[in-house]
């Protein structure tokens, strides 16, 4: 059963504290500018190894970012004693109705039914870093009907056999077989943005690579039953930018039959196993998109 206590935050709008059965806890951020009479967006995000949501809330411009956007932000996280290692179980917990995939589903639903504010069911997205980032790779294969569009950094694909200290292993096309499968009847056509250092030695950048092609494999599977086309293994367009703190950054976009990208992938040069790009790319990203199976 949830508890809920309010404070006013560094900016503007509420934080909405609230704990839940099995040790998981949330921080939601209502910022004064969403629209009370309107249903908003809502960002989940999920925390990396040794975080905590008060933490990455505390460290991470989304805040800043939601008071510009008028979205809701609901950082997630769990009773680090309850676990051995302080992380997402996100190399074990790969399946519905179980775990953390489960925790995390009943959370947003509880965020979306408690209609304070209303939530946009069909605007829900959800973005995670490191462990974070592999577990949102899974809410996105486990639980589609949720999300409208994931942003994962320094992270994994969905039951990737390699991942933490080694190189990616195993057919990708078996992986992405399997997202298939784990979505199953509510599976739908799934944006991603992919945002990982090239001087990750945690979870090494061709991770990146192998997360990109499992969704890009997926987004083809669901569009037309087949591995080849429409979206194609070649970015259809290239950008290089310089991201806060001065890190040159390539941008690949491969696009969906209507001409927008649907998979982003950030190489961010120079960064390590940590969080790259910005708020303001990533929700320049996410709230392009809506999930087709959801409704206001």
């Amino acid at each position: 059963m949830a508890t809920v206590t309010n404070a006013a935050a560094a900016h503007a709008g509420v934080v909405d504290r609230r704990s839940y059965g099995g040790g998981y806890h949330s921080v939601g951020y209502v910022p004064a500018t969403v629209d009370r009479s309107r249903p908003a967006p809502l960002l989940v995000v999920l925390h990396a190894c040794n975080q905590t949501p008060e933490h990455l809330q505390a460290t991470g411009d989304l805040d800043a970012e939601a008071d510009r956007g008028r979205f809701v932000v609901l950082y997630a996280g769990f009773d680090h004693t309850r676990r051995t290692l302080p992380c997402w179980r996100a190399r074990s917990e790969t399946r519905r109705g179980r775990g953390d995939p489960a925790a995390v589903a009943a959370i947003v639903r509880a965020a979306i039914s408690r209609r304070t504010p209303p939530i946009d069911p069909s605007r829900v997205y959800a973005a995670g870093v490191s462990s974070g980032g592999m577990m949102v790779a899974n809410l996105g294969a486990t639980y589609p009907e949720l999300f409208a569009g994931l942003a994962i950094s320094a992270g994994c694909a969905y039951r990737a056999p390699t991942c933490i200290g080694a190189r990616p292993s195993g057919s990708t096309a078996a992986l992405a077989r399997a997202a298939l499968r784990a979505m199953g009847s509510r599976r739908h056509l799934m944006p991603v943005m992919i945002v990982h250092g090239d001087r990750d030695a945690v979870v090494p950048p061709a991770h990146a690579l192998q997360l990109l092609e499992q969704w890009r494999l997926v987004n083809n599977l669901i569009l037309t039953g087949a591995k080849r086309g429409p979206i194609a293994a070649v970015p259809a367009r290239t950008r290089a930018l310089t991201v806060a703190g001065g890190l040159r950054t390539t941008v690949e976009y491969y696009d969906a039959p209507r001409g927008h990208a649907v998979l982003e992938r950030w190489s961010v040069h120079g960064l390590g196993h940590q969080e790259g790009g910005s708020a303001r790319s990533l929700w320049a990203f996410l709230r392009q998109f809506r999930n087709p199976g959801r409704t206001t």
